[in-house]
């Protein structure tokens, strides 16, 4: 078991980290890598940083009431905007309704159905965006 963690701490563009690893377990073994350290030592050159952009990401949040039996909420909740589709299937996962269909704003955005339209039983909810597509289940009294 090792007692200790290294890292290596943020280098500028271009720098070149030379390094070695020196380690001793609890139990009192000692280990040296590379072999010939510290004369020898491992290398790498740190490259331009590059922008990482976060996916869009939409939630299907809880739908509310469940069991419903009447106007029902569908919370959506998005990181930031993207198109999506909402759509309700019945438990043979034929389409029931397309609730909406467009671009969901960035934020907490509720959408409604009216459940006492559909017969009881139980439904799935479906968001799609384009990365994703997330399944909620719905029953109806």
């Amino acid at each position: 078991t090792w007692t200790h963690k290294g890292y290596i701490p943020l280098q500028p563009a271009g720098t070149t980290v030379y390094y070695y690893i020196d380690a001793m377990a609890n139990s009192g073994k000692s280990i040296r890598r590379p072999m010939p350290a510290p004369e020898g030592w491992w290398q790498f050159c740190t490259l331009e940083t590059v922008g990482v952009e976060a996916p869009s990401v939409a939630q299907l949040l809880d739908i509310y009431p469940n069991p419903a039996s009447a106007i029902t909420v569908i919370p959506v909740s998005a990181s930031a905007g993207t198109w999506g589709q909402i759509q309700v299937f019945n438990a043979l996962g034929q389409l029931v309704e397309t609730v909406y269909s467009g671009n969901i704003a960035a934020g907490k955005t509720n959408y409604f159905i009216d459940a006492g339209r559909y017969s009881s039983g139980t439904y799935f909810v479906q968001l799609q965006t384009g990365e994703q597509s997330v399944l909620k289940k719905l029953v109806v009294k």
